[in-house]
């Protein structure tokens, strides 16, 4: 069931983060961009399942999700994070169920080819979709809840923040499955100072409280999801 549970997981969070870019994203307010974006969750579930007869499986996931996704679209109006976190909790409470109906029924090929290495891989990949796109998603949305009138001015590069932090929670990841817990003191050391001009010359006090907030939760977040995927690895 674990194992079926990891590659299901590993499907679900590769088609809705990893395979969405912002033109799908934009598409999904409509019916046919949910269709196709279902779609992609199927093949997807389907080929990482390593089983030809898994079709039904296959098929369920893509009709629940489907419709889970319709029905946040109808109650989301305003990109909100409850409804965000809801809807993902849904998907994934569905996979688990999923998990302990189907267990015993799908022989899937790639473990025979490559035994728990394949966990290892899917849990692996799974921690790099959570500290960049899911943890970008969730952050994004928490700022705008704490700045709904963000109309600070940025004088940087197009997306420069968005990178920053994903390559921060990648370094902070890496870190914690090697071990080097120093390495990350180290990261946010720097980050800290290299900040300092950032926070010091700001005009307003809401701007610098922005900068504070964005890091720490970025760092929160990327210490919460590496240490759940270093403890699933050590469990298989």
């Amino acid at each position: 069931m674990f194992r079926l549970f990891v590659v299901l997981l590993s499907a679900h969070l590769l088609s809705d983060f990893g395979f969405q870019a912002d033109k799908l994203i934009i598409r999904k307010r409509k019916l046919y961009g949910q269709f196709i974006h279902s779609i992609i969750v199927f093949f997807t579930t389907y080929i990482f399942l390593g089983d030809y007869k898994a079709l039904l499986l296959s098929f369920i996931i893509f009709l629940t999700h489907l419709i889970i996704d319709i029905i946040k679209i109808k109650m989301d109006k305003n990109d909100n994070i409850i409804i965000f976190i809801l809807d993902q909790v849904l998907h994934i409470i569905i996979l688990f169920f999923l998990s302990m109906v189907f267990g015993d029924q799908i022989h899937n090929y790639w473990f025979e080819l490559m035994g728990n290495d394949l966990l290892k891989i899917l849990l692996v990949m799974d921690g790099i979709l959570l500290n960049t796109q899911v943890a970008g998603l969730l952050i994004g949305k928490y700022i705008i809840i704490l700045f709904p009138a963000n109309n600070f001015v940025n004088n940087g590069l197009k997306n420069a923040g968005r990178i920053i932090g994903f390559l921060e929670r990648l370094i902070v990841y890496i870190f914690v499955l090697s071990n080097n817990l120093a390495g990350i003191g180290f990261l946010v050391t720097a980050k800290s100072i290299l900040r300092i001009g950032d926070i010091t010359n700001q005009k307003s006090k809401a701007e610098a409280e922005y900068i504070i907030v964005g890091t720490f939760l970025s760092i929160v977040l990327a210490l919460s999801s590496s240490y759940l995927i270093k403890f699933l690895m050590q469990s298989i």
